[in-house]
């Protein structure tokens, strides 16, 4: 925040009952929430939308410290590195089951006869699988 800002505000809450400071104090335990949870995320709580916002802002504050000079902190670095594999599993995990659906709708789609053509040929292999096995 500014100079200028904040000596207005300080200015508005003198002569005021304060809804513009009380709204940066708002916006500034919202600035600490989000580091917050980005040093103590819980990927069991969070959906995908929660784990890219989180990256996002973990990414500003990483080029923020480069911007500055000054070290990255470890903790940080560990937990984007943790965040952006989380969300590479969860939009693996999002495409293999549409995948599944996918495939499923299209084995529907086939004739009761090509179905029973590809059961057969199944249980062609799972017995000479069976057969391999020695049992």
């Amino acid at each position: 925040m500014s100079r200028q800002t904040r000596k207005l505000l300080s200015e508005y809450a003198k002569n005021s009952i304060g809804p513009p400071l009380r709204a940066a104090q708002d916006r500034k335990k919202e600035e600490v929430t989000m580091i917050q949870q980005l040093k103590n995320f819980d990927v069991d709580r969070m959906d995908i939308e929660q784990l890219v916002e989180l990256s996002a802002v973990g990414r500003v504050i990483v080029d923020e410290f480069d911007k500055t000079g000054a070290e990255t902190p470890e903790w940080l670095t560990t937990n984007l590195k943790s965040l952006r594999r989380e969300i590479r599993a969860r939009q693996a995990d999002a495409l293999e089951a549409l995948l599944r659906e996918k495939q499923s709708r299209l084995e529907s789609l086939k004739p009761a006869e090509q179905r029973r053509a590809d059961l057969a040929g199944e249980i062609e292999t799972l017995k000479q699988k069976l057969a391999g096995v020695g049992v």
